[in-house]
């Protein structure tokens, strides 16, 4: 019997792969699974092979706000479209202030919320959802901090 080697032909998309070893006492062969995502240098999500992509993400590359002071009148956080995938707001004073959150249509995330002192509050969002652009504002001047995050 002759030993066949890596003669299998996986097709174009393959999932499993023929792997050989060799050891001390002999020579191993077995079939092993292949990591969807091996050789793929760009970000989660992103890659041409549509087999390398995780489906988890869309868009096409990270976004993260940073924490960013909410201002007095509706300030745009981000004009890009965004897929949140999570985000809070914080009071960081010892007073209640209503804040609103809404996309750059004017699609509310948040509506006057009362955020008490001292409160962080997640952002009530979906990451299947499209944002077109991130806004927000509250009563008082940098008495709120906002931090989103997901794809773009």
């Amino acid at each position: 019997m002759g030993y066949q080697g890596d003669s299998i032909d996986p097709g174009t998309n393959p999932t499993l792969s023929v792997y050989n070893d060799a050891t001390g006492s002999g020579h191993v062969q077995g079939i092993k699974n292949i990591d969807p995502t091996a050789g793929s240098t760009s970000p989660i999500g992103v890659d041409s092979n549509p087999v390398r992509v995780r489906q988890r993400r869309r868009g096409t590359s990270d976004y993260d706000s940073g924490s960013v002071a909410v201002a007095a009148s509706s300030t745009a956080i981000t004009s890009s479209t965004v897929y949140l995938e999570g985000g809070y707001i914080v009071n960081l004073t010892d007073q209640v202030h209503p804040v609103t959150v809404t996309d750059t249509n004017g699609d509310e995330i948040l509506n006057a919320y009362p955020l008490q002192p001292h409160e962080t509050k997640d952002l009530p969002v979906r990451d299947e959802v499209m944002y077109v652009g991130l806004k927000a504002f509250t009563d008082v001047v940098s008495a709120v901090k906002l931090r989103a995050w997901g794809t773009t």
